[in-house]
Order: C-alpha cells, then structure tokens, then sequence
C-alpha cells in the first residue's frame, strides 16, 4: 500500500514533455485565434466606416432639401464678396469644400458656426484656408477607423477619409470653365469656377450614381518607390489633360504590394492646411484633397502630372503642383474601399470592378468608356448600369 501511494503521489505532477506539449497547444490555439480576432475587429471598423458613408449620404440630402442642391466640390470662400477681396483671392483661394458646408447637416452646427465667425472680415487666403484654429476639430464621421491617419493631430486642420465624386473625367485647363462638361456630381477646379448639382442633375438614376467613396490620407510625406497607393499620390505620371490624355500610365504605376513606382508623395509640410493634399484638411475645396474620379478601380494609383512639390518663401507654404490629377478611391478594408450612393445606400466596391478602356480618352457626354465604374461616376451619361 505504502509503495503504491507514493507513486500515485509521484504522478501529481507534470513531466517536461507534457508541459511543452500543452504551451504548444495553447500557442496553436492562439495562432488560429488572433486572426479570427482581428478579422471580426475589422469587420466591425469596416461596419463603422459604412455607417459613416451612410452618415454623410443622408447629410447630402438634408442638405438638398434645404438648398435645392447638393453642396459644391469647391465654392467660394464664406466671405467671397468682402470688398478686400482681390479677384485672385476669390478665384485662387476662395475655395472651400463640401466638407465645411456639410458640417449643419451631420450635426456639428457648433462647428460651422465657429468657422463662420472665425473668418468674419478676414480676407483672401485668410478666409478661405489659413490655419485658424476653426477649422482644427474632431469629426469622427469624417473619419474612417481603419485609416491610421483618422483622427485629429494637435495644430491641423482636421483630415478627410472620404471624397466627393467628380466622375470619370480629370480636371484640364481646357475644361475648368465648363462646368456643364463635369461628370460627376462634384465639380473642382483651380480657377474659380464652381457648379451645383441637384436631383434633376443625375439623369441615369441615384441609385446607379456614386457621390461619395473612401481614400486613405496620407501621411505627409514624398518617396521613391516606398509609398503605397492607398494614401499617397505618384508624380509625374504622363496621364496628361483629360482631353487626349489616357489613365493607363497612371495605372502602370502600380508596383508590388500596391507600392507607387518612381516618386511619389502625400503632402509637404501643409500644417498650415492651405493644400491638405490626400485628406490632410477637410476643408479644402481641392480635388486631390475631398476629391476623387471614377476612373480606375479602387486602391489603384492617384496621379498628377507634375514630379514634385514646390516651395514658397513668402509666406512660407507648401503649394502642391497637382495639374491633370486622376484622385483614385481607396481604403484599409481589404479588396476593395466603401461607396455611397445618391440614394443614400452604402456598397464596397470591389478592386476588381469592370473599368472599361484605360486606353481611351475620356469623353463630355454619353457612355462612359471607363466600364461599370466609369458609369457610376457620370450622374447623365445615359449607362444603364448598377452595382
């Protein structure tokens, strides 16, 4: 009896090798776990980023409802006619985007209001885009929480997860001052120019008709084959005026794991928030900052003509060269990045949705030739077409 209870008692503990064999259960548990994990926390951002997109829709049209138009891409600054405003302050920096019009209609009247009072009897870039500390507020539904980049960082203005459409044609000096040739429901352009669309506006139906997507903002800074499409722009890209220009060198700039070939970049030093180049300022009225097009699929490349950011010395302000840009949708979710619709509803459009002929010029009226995309982009190009 006695020799038997000692070994019972001897087998109360663990050898070596049944101790290794549970931490390797455990470590496996843990691997097949932690992705299960963090699939169902993106799944949950992802869900949070579509109600965001719902958020602004429904935004969209109360601010229809109110103003028998949906809000400019860019419009003059709030006080555009102020008599010591040059013309070249009206039409240059006079431009302040959909985002600081949208503000009543998501709930954030308090924030308008400050803005509206902050530039009472400023002038010129003042008004329009200077660093005031209005415009440095936290809106969440402007933010997607996937995007690293979402959230308010101290002395900037705030940043911009998603964009207004401008369809499926690149803004060109040829076309800035005809408005009536823009596709999508938002027109931007760098010389004073702006237009409101309505309802009446989208010919091919709000439910065929995309308003707003997703873009990653960048991070502020240039590279040489070490950017990623998703928040960044590629320089110099040879895509030309939307005239006889062809998105495919854009597209050609795409590299492995979704990297930018050649220079690249996604803001100077804009603190200031005159640019805010790849969302870094809500407020501009600049397509390459609440802007994009529907022309190549989502987390493909953005591209502007120019090869690099220039400098002033006074004042001292990063200015963005950013001619003939082709602005791409984009996000943090996996295949493919959220849309809204003008009917208000959400789809995530896949990055491998149909988009036609990169080798084709874009056109000022009819079918699209950028395939389902294109389409959806273009509020009267007559397509019949849907998601």
């Amino acid at each position: 009896m006695k020799v038997c209870l000692q070994n019972y008692r001897r087998r109360l503990a663990f050898t070596l090798v049944e101790l290794l064999v549970v931490i390797a259960i455990i470590g496996i548990l843990v691997a097949l776990l932690l992705p299960a994990v963090q699939a169902a926390r993106e799944a949950a951002r992802r869900m949070s980023c579509t109600n965001n997109l719902k958020q602004l829709a429904l935004g969209m049209q109360n601010y229809h409802d109110n103003n028998l138009s949906f809000p400019a891409g860019a419009s003059p600054n709030h006080l555009a006619n102020n008599p010591g405003n040059t013309a070249a302050d009206r039409s240059i920096y006079g431009k302040v985007g959909w985002g600081v019009w949208l503000l009543p209609y998501i709930e954030q009247n308090a924030a308008y209001d400050n803005i509206i009072a902050s530039v009472k009897g400023l002038t010129g870039v003042a008004a329009a885009h200077k660093n005031l500390g209005c415009y440095h507020i936290g809106v969440s539904a402007y933010w997607c929480p996937s995007d690293p980049q979402g959230k308010l960082f101290l002395g900037e203005p705030c940043r911009m997860s998603y964009r207004a459409s401008a369809g499926d044609i690149w803004n060109a000096d040829n076309l800035v001052t005809n408005a009536k040739y823009l596709r999508g429901l938002f027109f931007y352009c760098n010389y004073g120019t702006y237009a409101y669309y309505n309802m009446s506006s989208i010919v091919d139906g709000t439910s065929n008709t995309v308003i707003l997507s997703e873009m990653g903002i960048g991070k502020g800074e240039q590279g040489d084959g070490t950017l990623y499409a998703v928040n960044a722009v590629a320089f110099k890209s040879g895509v030309g005026s939307s005239a006889t220009g062809k998105p495919r060198p854009c597209m050609n700039r795409l590299g492995p794991d979704r990297t930018l070939t050649g220079l690249a970049g996604s803001s100077g030093n804009d603190s200031d928030g005159v640019w805010g180049v790849c969302g870094r300022a809500f407020h501009s009225g600049l397509i390459w900052a609440t802007g994009f097009n529907t022309i190549l699929p989502p987390n493909a490349p953005s591209c502007i003509t120019e090869d690099q950011y220039s400098r002033n010395t006074s004042p001292v302000i990063s200015t963005f060269n950013g001619s003939n840009p082709i602005m791409t949708a984009s996000s943090y979710h996996s295949g493919g990045a959220n849309a809204a619709l003008a009917d208000g509803s959400v789809r995530f459009i896949s990055d491998t949705i149909d988009c036609g002929d990169l080798d084709a010029s874009p056109v000022t009226s009819g079918s699209s030739p950028y395939g389902v995309w294109g389409a959806m982009g273009s509020k009267d190009g007559n397509e019949i077409t849907s998601l």
